[in-house]
């Protein structure tokens, strides 16, 4: 699971159909919800190594962001999404322009939209990796 990303799962009695939650529309939800779970799943599967490979690189050789991998993970959710036949959302111009590829609108604008916990330490990711640039090629004064 990634933060927010895998939401949890209500009981069957919430199933459309009654408490036995064996209606059609019962089935399908829980199709959709094992579905999600497993998109989930594969987008932790996903990140993991390219967030580890990311973060032990050298600050010149990084050439992504840690939000820039989580938002590429929403593939994951808007399978699920067309899947399970959602319309998409209408948004605005730059949301479309920005990110094609995420008619929900799902995109994370931090990491700390995906879970509030994340805020921190992308803050103190995004810093000392400019700190490191900064020291290793800012031109040497003469004071």
């Amino acid at each position: 699971m990634l933060g927010g990303w895998e939401g949890p799962e209500r009981p069957s009695g919430d199933a459309p159909g009654g408490p036995d939650g064996l209606s059609e529309d019962g089935d399908r939800r829980r199709a959709v919800l094992a579905a999600a779970a497993l998109a989930g799943h594969q987008a932790a599967e996903t990140a993991r190594p390219v967030l580890e490979s990311l973060l032990a690189m050298d600050v010149d050789g990084q050439r992504a962001t840690p939000l820039q991998v989580v938002r590429g993970l929403v593939r994951f959710p808007t399978a699920v999404l067309e899947a399970a036949g959602v319309p998409a959302l209408r948004r605005d111009r730059f949301a479309e322009e920005r990110f094609p590829d995420d008619p929900y609108g799902l995109t994370p604008a931090s990491l700390g939209a995906v879970d509030p916990a994340l805020t921190e330490p992308s803050l103190v990711w995004g810093a000392a990796k400019a700190l490191a640039h900064r020291r290793r090629h800012r031109p040497p004064t003469n004071y």
